[in-house]
């Protein structure tokens, strides 16, 4: 089953007029009851298909059914079990199930791009949908057996609608495990600050920007991370060290090293305001270097889901 399959509504289907547990019947039938026998044999994969239902619920059954009440997470997910024969089982073990799901999520590998502008004094952060979410790089759970470039270009494509197939280079990366959770940010440069964003999808992301690296937290050793920025501060670091790197490489490839060196540090130290012309030579000479050539690879197609680590069907 393709996996926004279940969102398409058949013309006759409205949950206008439909009881609270008519709608939870109605979606254990559109999430649960036509799992694949390997989905049903873990609780966990079984969760992640509850939680697929309860964002249906708040975003396309209460548009409709402005009677039925918002419901977190965990007591949309004890309703759910309650109503659908194949999950009573587990009803009396809720709560343990519930919080296994959860621990369990959060160690689902994340992949992601830190895209910046031609000038790489610049890079693009998105909002969470909530008033009090934080400000993050693009990213999301990598499917099973799916490789963290595809995952990166997806996510960022659903969550930007900009496309970095041609763009992203698989070695240029930064690794890093954050409360047993794995997170590869691909660093892709040379992204148009013109570019249109929007998200492709729903009630998710709130807001696409531009942000100066210079006004990010701990970019410079003395500036602590505020809670908005939590998501990006691990990575900031990291970024400045492959601004010196890429400094080193230029340096070593032309001639022109006062000039580069200038370039390439400017971002990190705000030494020099860099021209379209600087940055086009500094690229030429970046590529140089590492010998890259432009390469593509096939697009994968996004959906409008959201991101839950689940397989592709």
């Amino acid at each position: 089953m393709p996996p926004d399959a279940h969102l398409a509504l058949p013309e006759h289907a409205s949950f206008k007029d439909m009881t609270q547990q008519e709608v939870l019947e109605d979606l254990s039938s559109r999430f649960i009851l036509n799992l694949p026998d390997e989905e049903l044999e873990s609780i966990e994969r079984i969760c992640f298909q509850v939680e697929q239902a309860h964002w249906y619920y708040e975003d396309f059954v209460r548009e409709e059914n402005r009677a039925l009440p918002s419901l977190p997470l965990k007591k949309f997910s004890a309703m759910l079990f309650r109503a659908c024969p194949m999950l009573r089982q587990w009803t009396h073990d809720h709560e343990v199930a519930f919080d296994n799901f959860m621990q369990y999520k959060t160690r689902v590998p994340v992949c992601g791009a830190i895209m910046l502008n031609d000038a790489m004094d610049k890079c693009i952060l998105v909002k969470g949908w909530k008033s009090s979410s934080g400000w993050g790089f693009p990213k999301g759970k990598i499917n099973e057996k799916e490789d963290p470039s595809d995952c990166a270009i997806r996510e960022v494509l659903e969550e930007t609608g900009y496309d970095l197939t041609d763009k992203l280079h698989r070695e240029d990366n930064i690794k890093l495990t954050i409360r047993e959770q794995a997170v590869t940010l691909f660093i892709v440069p040379g992204v148009p600050e013109d570019s249109v964003f929007q998200t492709r999808t729903r009630k998710e992301i709130s807001k696409i920007e531009w942000w100066k690296l210079a006004d990010l937290p701990t970019w410079k050793r003395n500036r602590t991370a505020s809670s908005k920025f939590y998501l990006i501060s691990p990575f900031i670091g990291y970024v400045a060290a492959r601004f010196r790197l890429l400094l080193a490489q230029i340096c070593h490839a032309s001639e022109n090293l006062p000039r580069l060196a200038c370039v390439a540090l400017r971002p990190v130290e705000g030494l020099y305001h860099a021209t379209q012309d600087d940055v086009q030579v500094a690229s030429q000479a970046a590529a140089t270097t590492t010998g890259r050539s432009s390469r593509t690879r096939p697009r994968r197609s996004a959906t409008t889901r959201r991101r839950t680590g689940l397989p592709n069907r």
